[in-house]
């Protein structure tokens, strides 16, 4: 991959999910704050909670499998906090410039 390090901030407290809806039949994935109470996208009933995932660990796993390195900033620092307000806690250095 074009990153070289991935830069996270401790402070990013998401979570990827893989859901399925009982009422319409609808899967698939998506990003959330906060677990309770899902709905589906497709017909709002609730959706079920098939695989959940931390967004630090996804991102970790996904650097990994191509040789990116992963620096984890505490939002306590005072580059975490800027990294968290300036680019919503994801930030990398790539390795070459994509054209």
């Amino acid at each position: 991959g074009a990153v070289d390090t991935l830069i996270l901030s401790d402070a990013l407290r998401r979570y990827k999910i893989k859901i399925s809806c009982p009422s319409c039949g609808y899967s698939g994935e998506m990003v959330v704050d906060d677990t309770e109470n899902i709905k589906c996208p497709k017909c709002s009933s609730s959706a079920i909670i098939e695989d959940k995932k931390d967004i630090l660990e996804e991102y970790s796993d996904m650097a990994d499998q191509s040789s990116t390195k992963v620096e984890i900033i505490s939002k306590d620092t005072e580059e975490g906090n800027i990294l968290m307000k300036a680019f919503g806690g994801i930030a990398g250095i790539l390795r070459y410039r994509i054209e």
